[in-house]
C-alpha cells in the first residue's frame, strides 16, 4: 500500500494485511440514497450546514442550498448517478441505516481495503488503473483526460459531471468505477 512518488502521506510504501471484506459493485446511488432519506428522516450535514461545492466558470465554489439531490454543477442530480455531496458522517449514516433494514453489517472500506479493491488486482502499480497517471488508451468515467487541471478532453462524454452507475467497464474485481465517477 502507498507510493514513493505521490504525496508524503502516501509513503513508504507498505504491505498491508487485508482479512475477507465485501464491498458493492458500484457507487451507492441517488436513488438508493433517497430511501435512506425518506425512510430516516436524516439530514445531511450540507443541508444543515452551509451546502457544498459546485462546478462553476472553472472553479469550484461552495454554495448554500447544494446538497445530495443535487449534481456537481447544482443541478438536480440523476437516480442512477452516484449520490454526492455527502460527508463521511453521511455515508456512516446510511451504512448503520442499512444494516438496521437488513439485518446484515454494512461499514465504510479501509483506506487499504479501497486501495485494494480500486487496484482490482493490479499489483506494484502507481495507480488503480495501472502504471500512467493518466488513463491512457482506456475511457473510465470522470478520469481526468488531458492536461489537469486545464483542459479535460472528456472522453468519457460526461465533462464536469458524474456517469450513471456500471456505465464503463469494471475492474479486475468486477467493480464499477471505484476510481473514478465519484473522486475518491
Amino acid at each position: 500500500m502507498g507510493s514513493e512518488n505521490c504525496e508524503p502521506n502516501e509513503k513508504p510504501v507498505h504491505r498491508v494485511t487485508l482479512s475477507d471484506f465485501y464491498l458493492g459493485k458500484y457507487a451507492v446511488t441517488v436513488a438508493e440514497f433517497r430511501a435512506f432519506v425518506d425512510d430516516s428522516g436524516y439530514k445531511t450535514e450540507a443541508e444543515k450546514e452551509d451546502g457544498s461545492y459546485v462546478y462553476e466558470n472553472n472553479n469550484w465554489n461552495k454554495k448554500a442550498g447544494i446538497h445530495w439531490r443535487n449534481n456537481n454543477k447544482g443541478e438536480a442530480a440523476h437516480d442512477d448517478h452516484p449520490v454526492i455531496h455527502v460527508s463521511w458522517n453521511d455515508a456512516k449514516a446510511y451504512c448503520d441505516w442499512l444494516s438496521q433494514k437488513s439485518g446484515r453489517v454494512y461499514r465504510l472500506p479501509t483506506e487499504a481495503e479501497w486501495e485494494w479493491a480500486a487496484r482490482g488486482g493490479l499489483k506494484n502499480m502507481e495507480y488503480p488503473w495501472g502504471a500512467e497517471p493518466v488513463d491512457v488508451g482506456v475511457v473510465k468515467a470522470n478520469t481526468w483526460q488531458g492536461n489537469f487541471p486545464y483542459k479535460d478532453v472528456a472522453k468519457d462524454g460526461y465533462q464536469f459531471t458524474t456517469a450513471p452507475v456500471k456505465q464503463f467497464q469494471a475492474n479486475g474485481f468486477g467493480l464499477y468505477d471505484i476510481a473514478g465517477n465519484v473522486w475518491e
